[in-house]
């Protein structure tokens, strides 16, 4: 059986890591945002753009925002 959700991790803890390719984010500037109040996935892509283009990142993003709850 397969998902169609990856089952890589959404990230290392390297703060350069390139999550979103369309726009050029790294994993730092994500967790900048989580870390000043960013909530959601809308106001990830709101400061950084991430997800926007092809939303490919997405689900990326969404286990970055959980994991920085848990």
């Amino acid at each position: 059986m397969t998902s169609d959700q990856p089952t890589e991790p959404p990230h290392d803890d390297d703060p350069e890591q390139t999550i979103c390719f369309c726009h050029n984010v790294q994993l730092g500037r994500i967790l900048k945002v989580i870390r000043a109040g960013g909530k959601t996935l809308h106001d990830i892509q709101v400061e950084t753009c991430a997800s926007t283009g092809c939303g490919g990142c997405e689900w990326q993003i969404l286990e970055i925002l959980q994991s920085e709850k848990d």
